[in-house]
């Protein structure tokens, strides 16, 4: 059965917009979950292709905290992954990943981020999107490694930086 079949959408955006951290983060977390399912395409997009409320409260969630960045980027890698018909939406989301991976200190952000964009790279074929979003350097940076501006050397995002800078060239 499609996943909307007990899974109310508009509930669990309310949900993510709640002013109450515990139960947007639980609903962040579900979303995410919800998010790998490749028959969950309904959740995230309408029959003509546009977002849906779950999806852009999951796009503007992102700046609530650093667990909400975490989940937010999660979900979008996920869409990535599951969701075939994400390109538009998903090319939308490149400015808000460049600011996550300049400003956030949280490793684990960053290696969401990353792997959001090595799947756009890959799988929608988003190249141009993240050359023109001026993503290169931060790539190359991710893919230099080493320890820089304290940041922990992180051997998975920099197998991903590699790998969305390998689909760009």
């Amino acid at each position: 059965p499609p996943p909307s079949v007990g899974i109310d959408a508009d509930s669990l955006a309310t949900m993510l917009a709640s002013s109450s951290a515990a139960t947007s983060a639980a609903a962040a977390r579900a979303v995410a979950a919800h998010a790998t399912r490749p028959d969950s395409a309904g959740l995230f997009f309408a029959a003509d292709g546009t977002p849906t409320a779950l999806l852009n409260a999951v796009s503007h969630s992102a700046a609530n905290d650093d667990e909400m960045m975490l989940l937010a980027c999660a979900t979008i890698a996920n869409i990535a992954t599951s969701c075939p018909v994400a390109g538009e939406f998903l090319a939308a989301q490149i400015p808000a990943l460049r600011d996550l991976l300049v400003d956030t200190e949280c490793a684990h952000t960053r290696r969401e981020c990353l792997r959001a964009l090595a799947l756009m790279a890959t799988e929608h074929r988003l190249v141009s999107n993240i050359v023109m979003g001026e993503l290169v350097p931060l790539l190359e940076l991710e893919a230099h490694g080493g320890v820089e501006d304290d940041r922990v050397e992180d051997h998975a995002a920099r197998m991903l930086a590699e790998r969305t800078l390998v689909a760009c060239r």
